[in-house]
């Protein structure tokens, strides 16, 4: 609890972790996170390119896993993982902006015959996707369409987003109904009944927004995004009953919100004015003296220092208001010289510098890059700001177009190198082009294919006369020749009448020898026959096959020149098609640029703006001071006794 009378606690609020904590609980109830489908990382993977998608999509690299899912759907879509990487990429749309894409991705996968799981999936996204375009009635057919299978913290979401679109429709009690379906521990629970207890104080049903409030005001803690939202919950129950003069309550859940934190400082001012309310000025001074030691940036201790004096007044001791107020003005002044240099270093494009703060991977974007921008002026004066919803989606599509430019840079370093790789291409091409037509293995296939054709011919009478020794191998050749060569030495020396009866005896002898040949021929001619037709087919096919790659050859020749022109053009259609995208995305990231400047002066000027009217105020009151110090009456009580 905060109990500021009991001792003097002194500590020094940093700025960088109230903005920490603040985007913590900012992000915990709105999501900038790309909307994923309800991926299970143990599911045995069957396509790699569905693989690739979920190794990018785990790394939070969301671009890339859009882009491969986007590729197989293109070429070859991905069969072996049903719906899934429909609902993955549809989700993956919605996150950026690409609302139409995303819906019809959807509404294409509810015409299907698809398992109920599938179903309430796209039901979810597609309820979602009303929900973000303000079509409150589409976003809650949609939503109520789903059955059981959503996992348990998704249909919490369903059930918080039902709760708002009630609370936008002016249906506090139906929002009541659906939150109460909640289990009493789900942050979703929480935030529902806060941001509707809220809007029901604001649209002046206090006490039934009240009552939501008090719910989360008295949650079980256990980190520091359910402990922001307690403190939230009691600082707003806390102002609301100071709107009804309600001072008992007020100081009663202002006490509860922790003394460190990014409430702290609204909530000792407003234990101090509820204190006020009740005629405690002893306490409501102890609660803004401790509040005015902390950093003076922070417009709660700004109004403290104007409220110490005022209240130091009130108790009768205007000297030491008067003191008071002058130490306020010093500080008021010395905050507005530090503010013109921040904002000088806002005009001169500061904020840009922190959003480009590079983090290990340019397409993982994080909500803030605290520790690199910790030296930057202006952030500890911009934690409103950069805990807004507003600053948050513009924050992030900064970064997706710096990113994107990143990616087109990248593409175009590579065309240079894809030229220089066509080039080396063409000369290889012509080079070999110049080989292959200068070689004389493909003047000859003429050659080849007459002879082909001899030999066909020379089967085919082989084949039709049976001509055994046509079909002898080459040894049997030699053989036969050799016998032809003794027959005819035989014929000639019968002629002498000396070596007739001799001749006759050789004679018989080359008779057996040739017809032994013979034999061994004829007996193998079928199997001879079948060999040299296979062979004459193997050669046919093999002659084909290189008339074939004579004709591929030659079209290569006249094709060859018009190929390379078309992926030259085509690379210089990219290049030309890459630098008109940068010019655009220079000129949008100057636009986006611009409007976070616009965000951070317009806030800056505003905080400027207070500290003046602070000023103003001071030296106002300052001056009726003076006129009461100036009166009888208080120089007489001013007197000693």
């Amino acid at each position: 609890m905060m109990l500021v009378a009991q001792g003097r606690y002194k500590t020094k609020h940093s700025a960088l972790h109230s903005i920490s904590l603040l985007l913590i609980l900012l992000l915990s109830c709105v999501s900038l996170r790309p909307l994923s489908a309800e991926v299970s990382e143990n599911d045995v993977i069957h396509d790699l390119r569905y693989g690739e998608a979920l190794y990018y999509f785990y790394q939070e690299k969301y671009f890339s896993a859009i882009t491969q899912l986007m590729r197989a759907q293109k070429y070859n879509p991905i069969q072996k993982h049903g719906d899934m990487p429909e609902i993955l990429l549809g989700g993956l749309y919605q996150s950026y902006g690409l609302r139409d894409e995303s819906r019809q991705i959807f509404t294409a996968l509810l015409k299907n015959d698809i398992d109920y799981e599938t179903r309430d999936q796209a039901w979810y996204y597609l309820g979602k996707s009303y929900y973000q375009r303000s079509e409150y009635e589409k976003a809650s057919q949609a939503l109520k369409q789903i059955t059981d299978t959503l996992p348990s913290i998704r249909n919490e979401e369903r059930f918080n987003l039902l709760a708002n679109i009630y609370q936008h429709q002016g249906k506090p009690e139906k929002a009541v109904e659906v939150l109460e379906d909640l289990d009493s521990d789900s942050v979703w629970r929480h935030y529902g009944q806060f941001n509707l207890g809220v809007a029901l104080i604001k649209s002046g049903q206090a006490e039934q927004g009240q009552d939501l409030l008090e719910d989360s005001g008295e949650i079980s803690a256990n980190n520091d995004e359910l402990a922001g939202l307690k403190d939230r919950a009691n600082l707003a129950l806390g102002f609301s009953y100071i709107q009804q003069q309600n001072s008992e309550d007020a100081v009663e859940y202002l006490k509860q919100i922790r003394l460190v934190g990014p409430f702290s400082n609204k909530a000792l001012l407003g234990l101090g004015w509820a204190y006020n309310l009740a005629g405690d000025h002893r306490h409501a001074l102890s609660a803004w003296r401790e509040l005015a030691k902390r950093d003076a940036m922070d417009p709660a201790v700004q109004e403290a220092l104007l409220a110490i004096p005022y209240s130091t007044d009130t108790v009768g001791a205007p000297g030491r208001a008067l003191t008071e107020y002058e130490a306020a003005i010093k500080v008021y002044v010395q905050e507005q010289r530090r503010l013109e240099t921040v904002i000088k270093a806002v005009e001169q494009g500061e904020i840009e510098k922190i959003l480009r703060a590079d983090s290990r991977d340019l397409e993982i974007i994080t909500p803030l890059e605290i520790k690199q921008a910790a030296s930057a002026h202006s952030l500890p004066y911009l934690s409103h700001l950069l805990a807004s919803y507003e600053f948050q989606v513009a924050y992030k599509n900064y970064r997706d177009l710096f990113y994107l430019r990143h990616v087109l840079k990248g593409w175009q370093q590579q065309i240079p190198a894809l030229q220089t790789m066509l080039s080396e291409r063409k000369k290889s091409w012509q080079k070999k082009l110049n080989q292959l037509s200068t070689d004389p293995r493909l003047h000859k296939l003429k050659q080849h294919s007459q002879l082909q054709k001899q030999l066909n011919n020379e089967f085919q009478r082989v084949k039709q006369k049976q001509d055994t020794l046509a079909l002898a191998t080459d040894s049997e050749q030699q053989q036969l020749a050799l016998l032809h060569a003794i027959k005819k030495k035989i014929d000639q020396l019968k002629s002498e009448e000396n070596l007739e009866k001799e001749m006759q005896q050789q004679l018989e002898k080359y008779q057996l020898y040739y017809g032994l040949l013979y034999w061994k021929i004829s007996t193998d001619y079928a199997p001879r026959l079948w060999q040299a037709e296979k062979q004459l087919k193997q050669l046919d096919l093999a002659l084909d096959s290189t008339l074939k790659t004579k004709e591929s050859l030659t079209r290569s020749w006249k094709e060859g020149p018009k190929s390379f022109r078309g992926y030259a053009y085509q690379l210089k259609s990219r290049q030309r098609k890459i630098k008109h995208l940068n010019i655009r995305l220079d000129a949008l990231l100057r636009a986006q640029a611009r409007h976070l400047k616009k965000l951070a002066l317009t806030e800056l000027r505003l905080r400027q703006k207070n500290l003046k009217n602070y000023q103003v105020r001071a030296q106002y009151n300052i001056s009726l001071l003076l006129d009461k110090l100036s009166s009888d009456s208080y120089l007489f009580r001013d007197q000693p006794r």
